[in-house]
């Protein structure tokens, strides 16, 4: 399996779907190598998190600061970006010369560098290349020749919604269309309470537009619902985010990006998943976010802007706007729901009946289909 990110001890949100698809195959019996780029701290390199029954390697790559801590789309606008792509690319192909050889099938996770590196490399054996969002938005910029040739070592594509697919190739219809797994929460229902809980669990970049989503509780609240917010997850934007959780009353407790079990433990106390995701000027958008499926998994209610495959991904079982939907408009359906118990609790059980076929139990059957393994 060749990836760009892993989890790391000082990000250990980034790349969790390309872990958990790796243990998913290694419990059904499978051997599996990861091979990565190591996260870059201003003091050294970091740590990957182990991973059960996988044998990972993380590479020191040039330009190994454009990955994690807000990802490479945001960074490759800024001067100085595409020495460290090639520093990237240059670092994947070798390891996955190295690492990958002996192995039978290949799995890469977003199209570039990974999936044209595994491509080039693949021999005879097959491929499976994942798109997930923003890497799909960005090829589907290449001219439709070049964006042949670069994918045409993949056997067999994956896009996390259905806007990918038509992006990069409408024509592919072989291509598997699906979010990636989630594993399944132990988490209790929602206990019913005073004051709501609301969760924003996503990186802190422009696409994922978390101030919106801080607006809409303040207009919520100011409609008269008792609401407040734990937001979770890093990124650049962190410190305007705080400024402004601080100046709409201090409703909301930014945690950072937690550890998995840190991260629900808080979520556990949590009524409502909201997702404000926008779409920018340069065209990219949301992907199929786990964190939502994770949330629709535990038999939480979403409210949500259906920016790109948010809206397939959540279908009937949430309150989906549309993406340009406004923070009041936003607000008033928080406010809607915190207001309605039965509503809300009706919402999470549709969710959690929806989310049942993309768990990693059976995303890993899908994974082994795909490659010829069963």
């Amino acid at each position: 399996m060749l990836t760009t990110s892993l989890p790391h001890r000082g990000d250990p949100v980034a790349g969790s779907f390309v872990a958990e698809m790796a243990e998913a195959l290694a419990a059904r019996g499978h051997e599996l190598r990861v091979v990565a780029i190591r996260r870059r701290e201003p003091r050294g390199w970091d740590d990957p998190l182990e991973l059960r029954g996988v044998a990972s390697h993380a590479l020191r790559a040039p330009g190994a600061t454009l990955l994690y801590d807000g990802g490479a789309p945001d960074r490759l606008g800024r001067f100085g970006a595409w020495p460290r792509v090639v520093g990237v690319t240059a670092a994947s192909a070798w390891g996955a010369a190295r690492h990958l050889r002996g192995c039978d099938a290949l799995v890469s996770h977003f199209l570039a560098p990974s999936a044209v590196v595994a491509g080039a490399l693949r021999g005879g054996r097959p491929h499976l290349a994942i798109a997930h969002g923003s890497d799909a938005a960005l090829f589907a910029k290449l001219p439709v020749g070049l964006r042949a040739l670069a994918l045409r070592g993949a056997t067999r594509r994956w896009y996390v919604h259905p806007g990918l697919r038509l992006a990069v190739d409408p024509g592919d219809v072989d291509a598997i269309v699906s979010p990636m797994g989630f594993v399944p929460s132990v988490r209790a229902p929602a206990p019913r309470a005073r004051v709501l809980r609301a969760a924003v669990v996503s990186r802190l970049v422009p696409v994922k537009d978390v101030a919106r989503a801080l607006r809409a509780v303040a207009y919520a609240r100011a409609s008269g619902a008792a609401l407040e917010v734990d937001v979770i997850g890093d990124g650049p934007l962190r410190g305007e985010l705080a400024a402004l959780a601080s100046s709409l009353g201090g409703f909301a407790v930014l945690h950072g990006a937690l550890p998995p079990a840190d991260r629900d433990r808080v979520l556990a106390g949590c009524h409502v998943q909201l997702h404000a995701a926008t779409t920018l000027a340069d065209g990219r958008g949301e992907g199929a976010p786990v964190a939502l499926l994770e949330a629709m998994g535990a038999g939480r209610c979403v409210v949500a802007t259906g920016s790109g495959g948010v809206g397939w991904l959540v279908g009937d079982a949430g309150e989906v706007l549309d993406e340009r939907a406004s923070a009041r408009a936003i607000g008033a359906a928080l406010h809607r729901l915190a207001l309605d118990d039965d509503a809300r609790e009706a919402l999470g059980e549709r969710a959690k009946a929806r989310a049942e076929r993309w768990t990693w139990g059976e995303q890993a059957r899908r994974v082994e289909e795909a490659l010829g393994a069963r």
